[in-house]
């Protein structure tokens, strides 16, 4: 796996713990910030995680293993797209990490990633509606762009 490259980003939102989690873990909201993409996995350490969908008029299918897991904490996954153009082997996977803190009612939430850019991969400015709504959105930005930080 790639090593020595950090990139880092944070953004808080008023929002309970709960919501945001649920936000970064429910697959119709991780469809909104992952250019459409459908997600699966069980979130089980250890076990795979898949992002299928189209970009540029390409099918694609991003995927990686889930890593580490504390429910409204940590979320750690491997992450390797070829898009990308690499060859599909372990050096070429990187590691996203994402750190949810509370204070009261608002949540920092923390990225970290060996990939130089990771905009795409957690969205820098989620919006999350109240835990009553069914189905938490996460949006990267106003415009809808999920690469803008």
């Amino acid at each position: 796996m790639t090593t020595g490259l950090i990139a880092r980003a944070s953004v808080t939102i008023p929002a309970p713990a709960a919501d945001v989690w649920e936000a970064l873990v429910t697959p119709a909201a991780i469809k909104t910030y992952m250019f459409g993409a459908t997600v699966t996995s069980d979130s089980v350490v250890g076990s795979p995680i898949a992002w299928t969908g189209e970009w540029q008029s390409r099918a694609c299918e991003d995927k990686g293993i889930i890593l580490q897991i504390v429910r409204e904490r940590v979320l750690e996954f491997s992450y390797f797209s070829p898009l990308a153009g690499a060859a599909d082997l372990p050096e070429n996977y990187h590691i996203v990490t994402v750190h949810l803190s509370s204070d009261g009612a608002q949540q920092t939430l923390r990225r970290a990633s060996n990939v130089l850019d990771v905009r795409g991969v957690i969205p820098c400015q989620v919006t999350v509606r109240p835990s009553r709504a069914p189905n938490p959105r996460v949006r990267s930005d106003p415009e809808g762009d999920p690469r803008v930080c």
